[in-house]
């Protein structure tokens, strides 16, 4: 098993251990005694995991580590860090400050149901079907990445990286569902 598998597998399991801390500290808010560590710790184990994806693509294109179970699992860590953390936002609140937007979760969730369906349709018509990145989907999930964390520092201008995270959303969703019409066509 590569170094970057590794590193991806080790992002799966911050997926639990995020969503665990982040319940706990619901749990420490709702019972009037707020427990700050939990919140923090959760930002350590969410902000670690997002960064270790970088870190495992590094390894994976550079060091020459690429394998058909890492094209497999680094999309899908991504999506669970992603997707257990809009959805635990919108329903752990903060004291003192705004509610996570549920128009970002929804609209992340939606793009992303939107591309498996093309691409069960696209496997459904026994088509080739190669994943590849584009720039506008990795600049989308970086600001979703980061406007979870600086919710979770309580920035007050994580508003303006959901904009940004939602804008390349859509942007990314556009391209990605011209490139599935097209394999949907030939």
């Amino acid at each position: 098993m590569t170094w970057a598998n590794r590193i991806t597998i080790f992002r799966i399991f911050c997926v639990p251990a995020f969503i665990t801390l982040m319940l706990y500290y619901a749990q420490s808010v709702k019972l009037g005694v707020t427990e700050e560590g939990f919140r923090i710790a959760a930002i350590t184990v969410f902000a670690i995991a997002a960064i270790s994806d970088a870190i495992d693509g590094y390894l994976a294109r550079f060091c020459n580590q690429k394998t058909e179970l890492g094209a497999i699992l680094d999309p899908a860590a991504d999506k669970l860090l992603l997707l257990g953390g809009l959805i635990v936002l919108n329903f752990v609140a903060l004291p003192d400050f705004p509610q996570f937007p549920i128009w970002f979760t929804v609209l992340v969730i939606s793009r992303d149901v939107i591309a498996i369906i093309f691409a069960l349709l696209i496997r459904y018509q026994s088509k080739p079907l190669e994943i590849r990145p584009h720039w506008s989907g990795k600049t989308a999930t970086l600001f979703q990445f980061t406007s979870i964390v600086m919710f979770l520092l309580k920035m007050e201008w994580f508003l303006a990286a959901c904009i940004l995270g939602g804008f390349f959303s859509i942007f990314s969703g556009i391209i990605y569902l011209k490139i599935g019409i097209q394999k949907l066509q030939e």
